[in-house]
């Protein structure tokens, strides 16, 4: 009979183990949000009708089930790599390692390349950067990776602050949301009748298809919280911090979710909702603060939640490429520790240096599909607003 998982005692490590448990209770929480929220309550609308904040339910209960997985691997093995390190430690396969440790990786360097571009979008909406700027939006894209990438070799202990912070931004944006919702219902404008409408035909039978339907959506808008196993050799106490922390971030991500659907429901007819982003519900205009000033917030609160977003997904990146190193699936090199700012650096800087390079590679591409000279200086930016990246975890949420 096979043992039942033990706790061990954290490995003594290279890296700084500074992580409290309410840090990482916010690491998870601000991670399984993301920036995704924005659009995925619209998709889940369309598949749904009114009653999508049942999806959501649904979908945060089945997350957590993966959760509660990712707390007993954690508390056995409280090392870095996350679900790269299970892998290794179950199978003893070197291939398969480095198989699962390239699609992580490659899901990843993705979610940030994706962020990066969304980032770059809303901030040319603000400033009024042309689409045709091909090599400007490309440079800012490169510079907040850049940035991202700084802030993670500074070290983990400023990383974390710089999540909390941002997590409480984008938290506040639905809170308005949230509040926006309770607005419509007081005033009239929202029917608590919608929240349990389908937008199907037939009997019941449809409407449970319906809900299955925007569930395997809203289970992507919570991925992201395993991004936190992959800071576990950096928490303190990680065999008591962690499974509070993930299971109370993962719960309270999915009351937030729960609450900002049925507020959108209410605010905002399902039909104009249905395929659209959170958005909509702020150009519903019942908020005190007129809906142009709003969009504008708004716009700046989506920034910072992708960038908090990037910021996770790029520890997440190197923390895999340390431990695969220390296990030897990867080249020892990645290993590397700063000796003052306790940071992976190596793994951190090559990171970084492969999503800026397929950024400028695929800026190189459009410009000359579009028939722009290199030197002209114009381009176009055809990043669109991301969901929850892959990684996310990736996650998108991004």
């Amino acid at each position: 009979m096979a043992n039942p998982i033990e706790a061990q005692a954290p490995p003594r490590s290279q890296l700084k183990r500074s992580i409290t448990v309410k840090q990482l209770y916010f690491y998870v929480v601000g991670d399984v949000l993301g920036s995704g929220i924005y659009v995925l309550v619209g998709l889940v609308a369309a598949a749904v009708g009114g009653a999508f904040w049942m999806a959501f339910l649904v979908g945060v209960s089945i997350a957590t089930i993966t959760g509660l997985a990712y707390a007993e691997l954690v508390t056995k093995y409280p090392q870095a790599a996350g679900a790269s390190l299970y892998i290794n430690k179950a199978f003893r396969s070197p291939v398969l390692t480095f198989f699962i440790t390239i699609c992580m990786l490659s899901a990843n360097m993705a979610a940030v390349g994706s962020l990066a571009a969304g980032f770059v979008r809303y901030l040319s909406d603000l400033i009024g950067l042309p689409e045709s700027a091909i090599w400007a939006t490309t440079g800012i894209a490169v510079a907040f990776v850049a940035v991202i990438t700084a802030i993670n070799l500074i070290g983990i202990s400023e990383s974390v602050v710089a999540n909390v912070i941002m997590t409480f931004v984008e938290i506040s944006g639905l809170i308005i949301v949230v509040a926006i919702g309770v607005i419509a219902l007081v005033e009239g404008v929202g029917d608590p009748a919608v929240l349990l409408q389908f937008q199907v035909e037939g009997g019941p039978g449809s409407a449970v298809l319906a809900v299955l339907a925007g569930v395997s959506l809203a289970f992507f808008a919570m991925t992201g919280f395993e991004n936190a196993a992959n800071v576990a050799e950096e928490t303190i106490d990680p065999s008591r911090a962690f499974p509070r922390a993930l299971i109370g971030g993962m719960m309270t991500a999915g009351v937030v979710y729960v609450l900002v659907s049925m507020a959108a429901a209410l605010a905002v007819p399902i039909d104009a909702l249905a395929g659209n982003t959170l958005l909509e519900v702020v150009r519903a205009d019942l908020f005190f603060i007129p809906a142009a000033v709003m969009l504008v917030i708004f716009g700046l609160i989506a920034m910072v939640a992708i960038s908090n977003t990037a910021l996770v997904t790029v520890v997440a990146q190197s923390r895999i490429l340390f431990g695969m190193a220390r296990e030897n699936v990867v080249p020892a090199i990645f290993a590397k520790v700063h000796p003052a700012r306790r940071s992976p650096y190596v793994a951190l800087i090559f990171g970084g240096a492969v999503v800026a390079s397929l950024l400028i590679i695929g800026a190189a591409i459009r410009s000359s599909q579009a028939g722009i000279p290199r030197t002209s200086g114009s381009t176009s930016s055809t990043a669109s607003r991301p969901s929850r990246s892959c990684s996310s975890s990736s996650s998108t949420r991004s």
